[in-house]
């Protein structure tokens, strides 16, 4: 049939070919009416190079000489068979016997009857596939059929026929079919028009939509619920009602990474608030909680502040505390930690005393944050062990997930594998839910940990499947950064700028400096790795300017750039910078003492040196760090050479690690800086 279509019109781009195919379902003479009715209408026009299409075929119209075919064959039944077909059209494209002669009231042994006869004429199949989850059931044989068979429905007809079939449905009491309830009200109203019954309607429908799509949203099934929403906005006429649709809906909007989406409902319902002279502290904090995370922290900011102004003090109003939550986490995304620490310290006895559980694991987390900024790194360590823990025993997914994100950026510079092993329990936990936004910026903190354990190939193996839909800046980034900074480690320097390419607009779009900082780390490692050494020192340079977070491993980033330059004043400087960095553990204080056996070598302090990498080598060891151990034998090797004696034993190990990792553009330069054959 594909190559009837491009005989009959050369030239038919693929998607109207893919289209008429899928809608004439395996029959040659509807493939090529649908082509004569698009010529007809002016969507096909022919040209000297072929055919092309005018606009879209998303939606493909009945040609009038199909209809008229399938309308004949229709009318050549008797009537009982006719009626029983249009029946059937409203349960479905299949549909089962009992449920066919429950909603009209016929006898099984009847209808029964009735539908072999029509198999017979092949307008209807029975699915008699042992395998088949819809064995038993009755099926169109072309959805044409029953389209038509449908629209020869008087409106009445319909309206009294989808209303049977939603009563009947909803009387089986069964959860899994809330969709198909709603839908078939929804239906019957539509079918309603200005009849007197219609407001009734309207409310049946609205009533089970709301259900389909709570439904829909307890089982972490977004996009759906979202939808259901959407239907239920469109029949709601009360302001009070679609202004609860709407928070409700941008709930489900934030749950799925669609921060633009959430942000508009939001701001509709905000503005129904602001028209009866209202101001919801509830819809507000929720707002700010989708443009942070779409990485608009500017707008947040502004938009919590003068939210803040307007309304009451958080004990006569404890919804408040929500806003002030937010806004504090607004400012730490701005670098404003000691603001958003007494912000934070405000609203937790309120929190508390109102039981808001939700509020005080979510200002427990930026608590974190805030206090180890400070360098209150052990009492941050516990707060956010607590929060995690609180957040997994009230049952809080989304606290958890943030929890495990804060939580396991501090780990790492104590111990990468204790800070993968949290964050890639909630990557798991996300994509189990089907969040793949959450997911994404979950993996972005599990791949920072797992590249110096070496696990790069499960890195890799995830860049490769996970694709973050929706407006989740932070996990399409944390996808991106992950799959270039390994593709540039093992060579293939052309893709991993392709990577960073592609998320460059994201960058651009976002206000928060986080988004800049990491981009210019990750270029920092992909530079390192293609060998443009003072490219890569810059780079790191600039992703230190003002990114607290990320600090240490732009300032180690910077050491190792330099050390391989033979700039001895530039890693003077990153060294100095690293020391004083933030942060407290035992990566960051043998990041330390790698970058100071660097100094020392390049200042011809070449015993001290061997020392000081020496001592680096065997805290790798016991951190069971392969590739930090590899790197600092790249480094030994680049500034003392093959002939030292003390680290001759490191180089050795490097140069296994590396093979073993794949990373062909750092073994190239041990071998370079060894003299020994790549």
């Amino acid at each position: 049939m594909r190559r009837l279509l491009i005989g009959l019109a050369p030239g038919l781009p693929e998607g109207a070919v893919t289209a008429i195919l899928e809608r004439a379902e395996g029959v040659p003479l509807y493939a090529i009416e649908t082509v004569r009715m698009l010529l007809d209408q002016g969507q096909l026009v022919g040209g000297d190079d072929g055919y092309r299409l005018v606009g879209s075929v998303e939606r493909l119209a009945v040609p009038a000489t199909l209809h008229a075919l399938i309308a004949a064959r229709l009318d050549a039944l008797a009537p009982a068979e006719r009626e029983l077909l249009q029946d059937a059209a409203v349960l479905g494209q299949s549909f089962a016997a009992p449920a066919l002669a429950a909603v009209t009231g016929q006898p099984l042994d009847g209808v029964e009857g009735r539908l072999r006869a029509m198999v017979r004429r092949e307008l209807l199949r029975l699915d008699e596939d042992p395998r088949s989850p819809e064995r038993g059931q009755y099926q169109f044989v072309q959805g044409l059929i029953r389209e038509i068979a449908y629209g020869t429905l008087a409106r009445r007809g319909r309206l009294e026929r989808h209303l049977a079939v939603a009563r009947h449905l909803a009387a089986l009491g069964d959860e899994e079919l809330a969709g198909a309830v709603a839908d078939h009200y929804l239906r019957a109203h539509q079918a309603a028009g200005s009849d007197p019954d219609a407001p009734a309607l309207a409310e049946q429908a609205r009533s089970a939509l709301l259900a389909a799509a709570g439904r829909a949203g307890s089982l972490h099934s977004y996009e759906q619920a979202i939808a259901w929403y959407e239907q239920a906005l469109r029949v709601a006429t009360d302001g009070v009602e679609q202004t609860e649709i709407r928070e409700r809906a941008a709930e489900e909007a934030i749950a799925a990474s669609r921060f633009d989406l959430a942000e508009r409902y939001l701001r509709e319902a905000i503005a129904w608030h602001e028209g009866r002279g209202d101001r919801s502290a509830r819809a507000t904090a929720r707002l700010g909680v989708a443009l942070s995370l779409g990485s608009r922290i500017e707008p947040a900011v502004v938009t919590l502040e003068a939210a803040l102004a307007d309304l009451p003090e958080m004990e006569s109003d404890p919804e408040v505390v929500d806003v002030v939550a937010e806004l504090a986490r607004a400012y730490l995304f701005r670098g404003e930690h000691a603001r958003a620490l007494e912000l934070i310290d405000r609203a937790l006895p309120v929190a508390e005393r109102h039981d808001r559980d939700r509020a005080v694991v979510e200002l427990l987390i930026s608590r974190v944050w805030a206090i180890q900024s400070e360098g209150r790194y052990l009492e941050g360590e516990a707060t956010g062990r607590g929060a995690l823990a609180l957040a997994q025993r009230r049952g809080l997914l989304f606290s958890e997930f943030r929890a495990r994100m804060n939580l396991s950026n501090w780990l790492f510079y104590d111990d990468p594998r204790e800070a993968l092993e949290v964050a890639r329990a909630g990557y798991e936990l996300a994509l189990r839910f089907g969040l793949e936004g959450a997911a994404g910026s979950l993996f972005g903190n599990a791949a920072e940990s797992a590249t110096p354990i070496g696990d790069w190939d499960w890195i890799l193996a995830v860049v490769a499947e996970l694709r973050p839909r929706g407006s989740n800046v932070l996990g399409l980034l944390g996808v991106a950064f992950a799959g270039a900074r390994i593709l540039a480690f093992r060579g293939d320097v052309e893709q991993a700028h392709a990577r960073l390419a592609q998320v460059e607009g994201l960058v651009d779009a976002s206000t928060s400096w986080q988004d800049l900082a990491v981009l210019r780390r990750t270029e920092s490692a992909v530079l390192l790795a293609e060998g443009r050494l003072a490219e890569a020192h810059e780079a790191a340079v600039r992703a230190a300017e003002g990114a607290l977070l990320i600090l240490p491993e732009t300032h180690v980033s910077a050491a190792r750039a330099a050390l391989w330059l033979g700039d001895r004043e530039r890693l003077a400087a990153a060294a100095a910078n690293l020391e004083h960095s933030p942060g407290r553990g035992r990566w960051l204080e043998n990041s330390r003492r790698v970058a100071r056996a660097g100094l020392a070598a390049i200042e011809g302090r070449v015993e001290e040196a061997a020392g000081l990498y020496g001592e680096a080598a065997g805290r790798w060891r016991e951190l069971d760090l392969p590739f930090e151990l590899a790197m600092t034998g790249l480094d030994a090797a680049a500034a003392l050479g093959a002939g030292e004696p003390q680290v001759a034993g490191l180089i050795d190990e490097a140069r296994v690690v590396l093979g073993r990792l794949g990373a062909a553009p750092f073994l190239a330069r041990l071998e370079a800086a060894t003299g020994a054959p790549a």
